[in-house]
């Protein structure tokens, strides 16, 4: 099937885990890494008559979008439960989560001429650990094209492997996300505000369908502001 150009929709009014999987997709649209696009959350779903099964990105309309590598964006990334929800107690919950991230090195890390990915992982990493939702960060796979899209390549696919030769790169993280059990129906609205490695403070707004960014930052002693929608 020919490839949509995707939008990254966010999910209105999330609760229990559909509300950890919205914090993360934007938390990750903070970064900057030429255009990021930062899609949510992704389902397992058959294709070719049901002999297989890939990653869908659900677009509204019922699309769907296909996040497995290409050079469409320059950098991307999404969201996969990967276990059964597990309680912790009364009031606690958590499930097992990756997050695979693809990108143009030549668009993330302009003029640098190398295939290392550890400043943009450790740059994710310390993101996830300053997080709402993390229990503890488990695994990280930047070696094979396979591990890092949970084996939805297909062996067709491999015997032309270019997925992870320079300018092209990626990585997944696994980490488990910890949650209260939902107490009350969803909110309306959904602030959150975050922290970035640079000087530079992020405020995400979103009200209904639309999410907007509010950039901070000081010139001298003057705060300016800007706001964008996303």
């Amino acid at each position: 099937m020919q490839r949509i150009y995707p939008s990254a929709p966010v999910q209105q009014n999330p609760i229990g885990f559909d509300e950890v999987m919205v914090y993360y997709q934007l938390l990750f649209s903070n970064l900057m890494w030429s255009n990021h696009k930062s899609f949510g959350r992704a389902y397992e779903q058959p294709f070719n008559n049901a002999k297989n099964r890939v990653p869908k990105i659900y677009q509204g309309g019922k699309e769907y979008y296909d996040p497995l590598p290409h050079d469409a964006l320059d950098s991307y990334s999404f969201l996969m439960a990967r276990s059964p929800e597990r309680r912790v107690d009364e009031e606690g919950l958590e499930r097992d989560v990756s997050v695979v991230f693809w990108f143009d090195l030549r668009k993330v890390l302009p003029g640098i001429d190398n295939p290392s990915v550890e400043s943009l992982r450790l740059e994710v990493e310390q993101m996830i650990k300053e997080s709402m939702y993390v229990g503890s960060i488990n695994g990280f796979y930047d070696e094979r094209i396979e591990d890092i899209f949970f084996g939805y390549i297909e062996d067709e696919l491999l015997e032309d492997n270019q997925y992870l030769m320079f300018p092209y790169a990626g990585f997944r993280i696994d980490f488990v996300a910890a949650y209260p059990v939902p107490c009350g129906p969803p909110l309306d609205n959904l602030i959150m505000i975050t922290r970035s490695q640079v000087p530079l403070d992020w405020i995400l707004l979103k009200i209904d369908d639309r999410v907007a960014k509010l950039h901070l930052a000081y010139d001298g002693d003057t705060l300016i502001t800007e706001l964008t929608e996303i």
